[in-house]
């Protein structure tokens, strides 16, 4: 769904803000730009309304033996 919503250069924008600090070295600052720049964009289209719920278990799986 958050393609239909988003502008439709949305994923080269925040490949190119992560791709022009990676060429500078900064990696750990270009990762966390593209999901700052992602974050804020889904922001605006898929508000927190505070009746949001967990879809999976918070329980602890231990898989199996």
């Amino acid at each position: 769904g958050i393609d239909k919503v988003v502008e439709s250069d949305f994923w080269d924008c925040t490949r190119d803000v992560v791709i022009s600090n990676f060429k500078e070295g900064k990696f750990k600052e270009g990762l966390v730009a593209g999901i700052l720049r992602a974050g804020e964009r889904l922001q605006h289209y898929f508000p927190f309304s505070g009746e949001d719920k967990d879809e999976l278990s918070n329980e602890i799986s231990k898989g199996t033996p």
